[in-house]
């Protein structure tokens, strides 16, 4: 009974060490130490969007000479981007007001693509956000 007994103890003792170790680990750990292994999750869905002028404020922001020479596409967005502010100003005589946000996926301008894609991520998923964003293109924007 004894050899039994402390097989069993060891057995036990060796699962408690690797349980342990590894829970020690996780709560160790952080985003930093995590980042190289983080699976970014698919891409947003686009939706078209009708503009209803009461509730709905077009946000243009950031558009700075830094981004526009770092990212080509950056450059190559602005005729569709001043399209969409001169139909956003002709259907409500104003481009920012009301609670609804549309975000327009072909005018994020940014010297790292990161940060366009946390952008897209961050409205469709934040708490108490989301609810309010759409996320979508210049050409199916209308007012």
């Amino acid at each position: 009974m004894d050899s039994r007994l402390a097989v069993i103890c060891a057995i036990v003792g060796t699962i408690w060490a690797v349980m342990g170790s590894t829970v020690s680990a996780a709560v160790a750990s952080n985003i930093i130490q995590e980042w190289a292994s983080v699976k970014p999750p698919a891409a947003p869905e686009l939706k078209p969007m009708t503009v209803d002028p009461k509730n709905t404020a077009l946000l243009m922001i950031d558009f700075m000479n830094y981004s526009f020479g770092k990212r080509p596409r950056c450059l190559a967005s602005l005729p569709a981007i001043k399209k969409l502010l001169e139909e956003a100003r002709a259907g409500s005589g104003s481009a920012m007001h009301g609670l609804n946000v549309i975000v327009p996926v072909d005018g994020m301008c940014s010297a790292e693509a990161f940060a366009e894609q946390y952008v897209a991520r961050h409205m469709t998923h934040a708490p108490r956000v989301s609810s309010k964003v759409t996320l979508t293109r210049t050409g199916m924007t209308k007012f």
